[in-house]
């Protein structure tokens, strides 16, 4: 019985479809964005973080399941003419992982504890990616002494809960877990933290795309900072009330491949506020590692 079933197993489809598997990786590792790991952190307190250069002060603030990293060396450049800051975000990468406390309050106190460590005393230009974008929103509305202006790259910003839920596929596997069974997420991501190294290299493989550095950051976080984050961040609904506080510009910056961004909901958000606008570029959900040199212009435009 065992000769004949090895040979079922490793026949001409089953080779066929190793082959077409195999090539299929090979094509998306060449499309891996042209990355390189950023300057290591600095300093690490409150969070873990890189700090650069001096002048006007620019605040990097990566997604769900990144880190600092995300940024990486294309966005050091920044640090040639202004104060750059780019923390880990509070339970993910380097920072500390508190047991409880990953609300949009907690993730915003955080930064700002990090930006007073940091030396940051002007306001600053809050470039945030995915999930980090909430943070820096919610740090100009209860903050706008720190803030001078909000940049915001897929924000996952949404009417309401049900509609977070639908989209939230597009924030990864264990964003998809979570949505569709709670239990089956907090089991994997539980074993994730007790077999982290194995479990980075499975995400290196997993994701061919993603420089592998990134891929592999994917795991560095906890159950509690990962779940709480996103359901006090991205399933919390809609949060259209907090931009009746923010005075400051905010732009939003969604791909038009983008699966995550619900851009009618960003388009009536910026048709309801005069300081905030939506641009939509040609691109997905990587924005932040496909077009550093577009999000520098931004910037630079911006302060």
């Amino acid at each position: 019985m065992g000769a004949p079933r090895l040979r079922t197993i490793v026949g001409p489809a089953s080779i066929l479809s190793l082959a077409l598997i195999g090539r299929r990786r090979a094509t998306l590792r060449r499309m891996r964005p042209n990355w390189e790991p950023p300057f290591a952190p600095t300093f690490s307190q409150p969070l873990t973080a890189r700090v650069l250069g001096s002048g006007p002060p620019v605040v990097l603030l990566h997604g769900l399941g990144a880190s600092g990293r995300y940024w990486g060396a294309a966005y050091d450049r920044l640090g040639d003419d202004h104060l750059l800051v780019v923390p880990d975000l509070l339970g993910f990468g380097a920072s500390p992982r508190p047991d409880h406390g990953y609300g949009p309050d907690e993730h915003a106190a955080a930064v700002c504890g990090c930006l007073d460590a940091a030396g940051v005393t002007e306001p600053a230009v809050l470039v945030a990616h995915s999930a980090g974008t909430i943070v820096a929103l919610r740090i100009a509305s209860t903050r706008p002494d720190r803030v001078r202006a909000v940049i915001s790259i897929g924000p996952p910003l949404y009417p309401n809960s049900e509609e977070a839920v639908r989209r939230v596929a597009g924030l990864g596997m264990m964003a998809r877990l979570f949505a569709n069974n709670g239990r089956v997420a907090e089991r994997v991501c539980r074993w994730v933290c007790q077999h982290r190294d194995l479990a980075a290299r499975l995400a290196v493989l997993a994701t061919p795309d993603l420089p592998p550095e990134i891929a592999a950051d994917g795991v560095q976080h906890s159950w509690h900072s990962y779940s709480e984050t996103l359901m006090n961040l991205v399933f919390a609904g809609d949060l259209s009330e907090w931009f009746d506080d923010i005075a400051q510009p905010v732009v939003f910056v969604a791909g038009d491949h983008d699966g995550v961004c619900d851009r009618e909901w960003l388009r009536m958000l910026a048709d309801g506020h005069d300081n905030v606008r939506l641009e939509t570029w040609p691109g997905d959900h990587q924005l932040p590692l496909t077009n550093p040199d577009a999000i520098i212009e931004l910037v630079r435009r911006s302060l």
